[in-house]
């Protein structure tokens, strides 16, 4: 496909407002990262990179911290690969699927680090609830928060990268079809 013709399709209308390469040299970005940031590898499509980039925005999603798009960019730009799917992969978790996770989280948490489930803390804290009470047991339960979510994140992570892997194959094998029919219903 030739740039005119990409330029007039649906994505060329977004991706016209992407900055080139030869925009950002100089940038914030370019003398914090140097030369890596332009690295071909962090900006392509490919199965093993977007896979991976995925993976790695999934593993951050779950973590109980705000901004995790920066680590998970930072550790695409590192790992070099797709960038963009880093941050795609941050999104897994929002308003409507956060509950899920946290929940995962504080069970998992409470399992490995052999503590009473998230009901019986809870009850605890209403039978004893003072301020300076419930201070004082807010570490433990980020301490239960955190290792959930390395161990969700983890396992989150391998499942992204496995159906990104089986996903990338059967879309392109979806494509090469579409190509064919299309290609027969103009001979």
């Amino acid at each position: 496909m030739k740039p005119i013709q990409w330029r007039r399709s649906w994505a060329g209308r977004y991706l016209r407002h992407v900055p080139r390469i030869k925009q950002l040299r100089g940038t914030f970005l370019h003398r914090i990262l140097g030369e890596r940031f332009f690295d071909p590898r962090l900006w392509r499509w490919d199965r093993h990179g977007t896979a991976l980039g995925l993976a790695i925005g999934a593993f951050f999603s779950v973590l109980p911290f705000p901004l995790q798009s920066i680590p998970a960019a930072l550790m695409a730009v590192w790992f070099r690969v797709n960038v963009p799917a880093a941050l795609v992969g941050c999104w897994i978790t929002n308003p409507f699927t956060f509950a899920f996770f946290i929940y995962a989280q504080l069970k998992i948490g409470s399992l490995l680090l052999g503590r009473p489930s998230l009901a019986e803390q809870m009850q605890a804290l209403w039978d004893r609830l003072t301020f300076w009470e419930l201070v004082r047991e807010a570490p433990g339960i980020w301490g239960v928060l955190m290792l959930g979510g390395i161990v969700v994140g983890a396992m989150l992570a391998v499942a992204c990268y496995f159906a990104v892997v089986l996903g990338y194959d059967v879309t392109l094998r979806m494509l090469a079809r579409s190509r064919e029919r299309r290609r027969g219903v103009r001979s």
